[in-house]
């Protein structure tokens, strides 16, 4: 043999990978049947046609998937458009090399909807290679299967492992909850070295497709740039504002309270009289200082949880019941403290207690200690939080600060408000930390379906956990700094209105949300782009109620 040869395979194929996606559930309900486009071959007849990875394809030389589903694909056999046995619908239809192809595609259409669009590309006939050795090769200029060229496996396996990357990250990858696009990056740009290698030992159309193919991929993980300036960065430095005057009311109040009652107080709070041998009826209504109890000082002992102080059995120890009503009081004022101004305080609890009678013991690292029981009057928290537990309004007592924190800080949008301005919403209280405005934009109804597919309403219920709020802000303080609204879909009815009368017309949409971070925190000029990981959601649905107002039906955080 002279050179490299070309075989062409008696097989039909248009050189894309396709997976159908024709159950309501694997199209997520709002989805027609189609076949989702995973990758194009270097080679497909569909390179240069417009056709992407993404797509939606609904039909094929405008015979539409509408009455297709799965147990009719299981009858074809893998027949039709990119599937493993597409060769014999091809035949079928009398088709040969080089012939068109037409298919119809739906893809999403920013920043709302979707477009319908026809992509023409080619028929061809399956190729393999070899070069003048007679060795299989992935395209006439190589390289050789069975070549390394110094890499650490063979270039046809690193190659479907470089294909499955990209189809990763560039079909929906960015939608799936486990994508994690600054580690898909980290692990892509570990193949750079391979590109450049393949370039320059094999230059030609392959070289030149899986390059473009990677450097695609490798923009789409980078994210889209945004520019985030010191607007968009206000509502840090508000939180820190906040959460300073807090803390200065917090240590306001604590000396006051130290100093209010100095005369209660015990001059010491270790050693402690022991309850059973000691003179603890001498200090049966006096008030100790316990200082920064950590949380590892909560033990569960006898069914309940205590907090207690002490480090041995001769300087004593005091004992917290953490579920009698004044302990729980004050948790309570942390978590509230959590919700309005910072989600994240340092659990770190300073407690003025007033002793009990009675003697306590309690199990601590496999030893069994005599203690005296005490409740808390006050306490201050990681030194950013005071709650004065005497001051009691209703059940709660109000830590240092806390009036007026519920106040609106952002108005709710208008009862017409379309649903990407009740994102919108969403990501401005958050970053306002309005907690009143936000809950109010979620929906308190939610739908679920019987076994037969009819809907199910249940009005006054929410599967909205307490802890998405301070996830939230969390989202926004630490991980990113701001979030946009891209898209919205195409509104889909839940419910028709029609089943039964007085039966409700409940509309669905989805949104989607780009989360924004800085990419390097080092860097003298901070460049910010869209990122996506486990703690982030980026789908959404809102639904509304008989043409009221669109209310947020994910019960999740940013």
């Amino acid at each position: 043999m002279s050179g490299p040869q070309v075989y062409l395979a008696d097989e039909l194929t248009v050189g894309v990978s396709v997976r159908p996606m024709l159950d309501p559930g694997e199209a997520g309900g709002h989805t027609p049947p189609h076949l989702l486009v995973e990758s194009l071959d270097w080679e497909s007849g569909f390179r240069g046609s417009g056709l992407r990875p993404g797509d939606q394809i609904v039909a094929v030389d405008a015979e539409a998937f509408a009455s297709l589903s799965r147990e009719v694909l299981q009858k074809q056999q893998g027949q039709g458009f990119g599937l493993y046995a597409e060769d014999k619908t091809w035949k079928a239809k009398g088709r040969k090399e080089g012939d068109a192809v037409v298919v119809t595609v739906r893809r999403r259409r920013l920043p709302q909807g979707f477009e319908t669009l026809d992509v023409k590309g080619k028929l061809r006939q399956r190729r393999t290679y070899r070069d003048a050795n007679n060795s299989p090769t992935l395209w006439p200029g190589g390289p050789n299967d069975y070549q390394r060229d110094g890499f650490n496996d063979g270039w046809p396996s690193w190659y479907e492992a470089l294909r499955k990357k990209i189809t990763w990250a560039l079909c929906g990858g960015w939608q799936q909850t486990s994508m994690v696009t600054r580690a898909e990056l980290r692990s892509l740009l570990e193949d750079q070295p391979r590109i450049d290698f393949l370039v320059k030992t094999y230059p030609g159309e392959f070289a030149d497709t899986v390059k473009a193919d990677y450097e695609t991929t490798v923009a789409c993980l980078r994210g889209t740039p945004y520019p985030i300036n010191e607007s968009d960065l206000a509502f840090r430095r508000a939180d820190e504002e906040r959460a300073a005057e807090v803390a200065a009311r917090a240590q306001t109040a604590w000396q006051a309270c130290l100093a209010q009652t100095g005369g209660e107080r015990l001059p010491a709070a270790f050693p402690a009289e022991h309850p059973v041998f000691g003179n603890a009826k001498a200090c049966v209504g006096k008030l100790v200082l316990l200082e920064k109890l950590p949380t590892r000082n909560w033990i569960s002992d006898g069914g309940r949880t205590w907090l207690f102080a002490g480090d041995n059995d001769k300087d004593g120890w005091y004992f917290i019941d953490a579920e009698a009503d004044a302990a729980m009081r004050m948790f309570r004022a942390v978590r509230r403290y959590r919700k309005l101004v910072a989600p994240d305080i340092r659990e770190e609890y300073t407690v003025l207690a007033r002793i009990l009678e009675g003697a306590g013991m309690l199990v601590i690292n496999q030893t069994a200690h005599w203690g005296l029981k005490a409740e808390p009057v006050a306490a201050i928290v990681g030194d950013a939080m005071f709650v004065d537990l005497r001051n009691v309004e209703g059940k709660e007592s109000p830590f240092a600060g806390e009036d007026g924190l519920l106040k609106p800080r952002i108005e709710m949008p208008s009862d017409d408000a379309s649903p990407q301005q009740v994102l919108a919403a969403m990501i401005a209280a958050i970053k306002a930390g309005d907690l009143t405005v936000w809950k109010s934009l979620f929906a308190n109804w939610r739908v679920a379906r019987y076994a037969d597919g009819s809907p199910q309403v249940h009005w006054q219920a929410s599967d909205l956990r307490d802890g998405a709020w301070e996830d939230s802000r969390r989202t926004l303080q630490n991980r990113g700094c701001d979030a946009r609204v891209v898209w919205t879909g195409d509104i889909v009815d839940l419910t028709t209105g029609k089943e039964f009368d007085g039966a409700p017309h409940i509309q669905e949409v989805e949104g989607e949300i780009e989360h924004i971070g800085v990419v390097d925190d080092k860097a003298d000029i901070k460049e910010y782009r869209a990122f996506k990981d486990v703690t982030v959601n980026r789908l959404w649905r809102l639904q509304r109620v008989d043409d009221g107002p669109w209310r947020i039906a994910s019960a999740q955080n940013l």
